[in-house]
């Protein structure tokens, strides 16, 4: 079973999941709400044994929830479900201890099926504000989400896994009509996730804990939102954006296979991620710092370890067809990756390069009008097959560095590129711009590759022949190289003009 399970696990995510407001609220009022919420996430049907309302409660019995995606199925049941208004015009959201959760193939086959069960710990959850908005305020100690049997094609997965969510807290909103409105705001001291897979022979086990989590997200659903065609929800209105952090973590990995034993420790100071969607652009960023990875295996004397000062990458970029440039921006960076010295010595037995740190870092910015627009299918079908699926109308590069091996390479420059003159390559526009190039070391590794025979001693003449006509020596193996295209389109290579 596939992709959908995002989407068929929000009606379980909307139960623990649900700024104060001084208007009142009744229970029927909530419950009410709670209906409206499971139509918008596209439940195909929900069944209740019992419903008992009075003035100051609603009592729901046996409530199951429907989902069906094109290759899966979801059957939430909620034993029992209670709304009590307080008096002071709030109302107190009564979850059963636990909810379980069943996903199965589309047509109803039972040869593939996973059943979950999440806990909901001693939750307290509060409704208040009125039927507009309504924000739901939660605190809980624990809850969990476990797996309780998993079968694929009729046979049963050894697997047990269980998710805990600990000191769980914050708020859910949901306000409007058209546009709808959906938020929350909500913290965990940690996230702890344990998990096995074993048969006779063979094991796979991970426990992972995560500290300080934080997650803030918000989403605005236009008129007639359908959660089966999202492509065309952002096209609609449909915007969104989250981001999410955590701080310290720790990783158990251990694998047993063909009688052999692998284990590694995986600990990291924190990361994060956030993202933002609507009809013109997308915004995606993630990061991840002080990364070590100790590795023990039985094929190797002693443990191994590699590890990452930090990790990051961002991207923002137009998504719709435009007339006019819009700008965009991407971002790659890679921080103080140092390797074991047992394990580098596999790969450099004869301790010819330096083991120090290995960085990359690149971080481009400029303008750009797309020719299709990225949300229609029909579009983005075809721009995989043309030949220019967007014109680059200007390009910075902000940074670039990579070092490594006793050798660094660093960069910067910026040009701009007119589509109503011809360029020099047939087809393409005039440029206008310039780039530095600056190089520490680059000769003494390509002798080093050279005397391993890494590298044809043919290809390290002809490389050294290139940098001799494209680059200046500005000090002992240091090589700098300035690449200009002026107004007249000619280009100039450190100050002499070569077309």
């Amino acid at each position: 079973m596939s992709r959908p399970l995002p989407r068929l696990l929000l009606p379980a995510t909307l139960a623990t999941l649900p700024a104060l407001a001084n208007a009142d609220v009744t229970a029927e009022q909530v419950w009410k709400s709670w209906k409206a919420e499971l139509d918008l996430i596209g439940a195909e049907s929900i069944s209740i044994g019992s419903e008992r309302v009075s003035p100051d409660a609603v009592t729901i019995e046996n409530m199951q929830i429907t989902l069906t995606d094109p290759d899966i199925r979801m059957l939430a049941t909620l034993e029992s479900l209670r709304f009590t208004a307080n008096g002071d015009g709030t109302v107190d959201v009564i979850l059963p201890p636990a909810m379980p959760v069943t996903f199965t193939a589309a047509d109803g086959s039972p040869s593939d099926r996973v059943t979950l069960s999440i806990g909901f710990g001693d939750m307290a959850m509060t409704a208040s504000g009125d039927t507009d908005s309504l924000t739901y305020d939660l605190a809980t100690d624990r809850t969990t989400l476990a797996i309780t049997k998993a079968v694929e094609d009729g046979e049963p997965i050894p697997v047990t896994a269980t998710v805990f969510v600990n000191d769980l807290s914050g708020t859910y909103s949901f306000s409007g009509n058209d546009p709808q409105v959906i938020s929350y705001d909500l913290a965990a001291g940690s996230i702890d996730l344990l998990m096995e897979i074993a048969d006779e022979s063979d094991l796979f086990n991970i426990t992972s804990q995560f500290n300080s989590i934080s997650v803030v997200a918000s989403a605005t659903l236009p008129e007639g939102f359908d959660p089966n065609a999202p492509e065309a929800a952002i096209a609609a209105g449909l915007a969104g954006e989250s981001s999410y952090s955590y701080g310290p973590s720790k990783t158990l990995v251990t694998i047993m296979e063909d009688g052999l034993t692998h284990s590694a420790i995986i600990t990291g100071d924190g990361g994060g991620a956030a993202a933002a969607i609507n009809g013109e652009r997308l915004a995606v960023s993630s990061s991840l710092g002080g990364l070590n990875v100790e590795v023990s295996t039985m094929m190797l004397p002693a443990p191994v370890t590699i590890s990452l000062g930090n990790y990051n990458i961002a991207l923002n970029t137009p998504l719709a067809r435009s007339l006019t440039p819009e700008p965009f921006s991407a971002a790659l960076g890679i921080t103080d990756l140092v390797i074991d010295d047992m394990l580098w010595g596999m790969i450099d037995p004869a301790g010819s390069f330096d083991n120090g740190p290995i960085s990359a870092e690149i971080a481009l910015s400029g303008t750009l009008r797309l020719l299709f627009d990225l949300l229609d299918p029909e579009q983005a079908e075809m721009m995989l097959d043309a030949d220019m699926p967007a014109e680059l109308h200007s390009l910075s590069i902000d940074a670039l560095r990579l070092s490594g091996v006793g050798a660094e390479v660093t960069g910067s420059g910026a040009f701009e590129l007119d589509y109503t003159r011809p360029g020099p390559i047939p087809d393409m526009p005039s440029a206008q711009g310039s780039a530095i190039l600056e190089a520490i070391g680059l000769n003494a590794l390509l002798e080093k590759l050279a005397a391993l025979g890494m590298l044809p001693e043919d290809q390290v003449m002809g490389a050294r022949m290139m940098l001799g006509m494209f680059a200046n020596v500005v000090g002992p193996d240091q090589l700098r190289s300035t690449l200009e295209i002026n107004e007249q389109g000619h280009v100039i290579v450190n100050g002499q003009r070569i077309q």
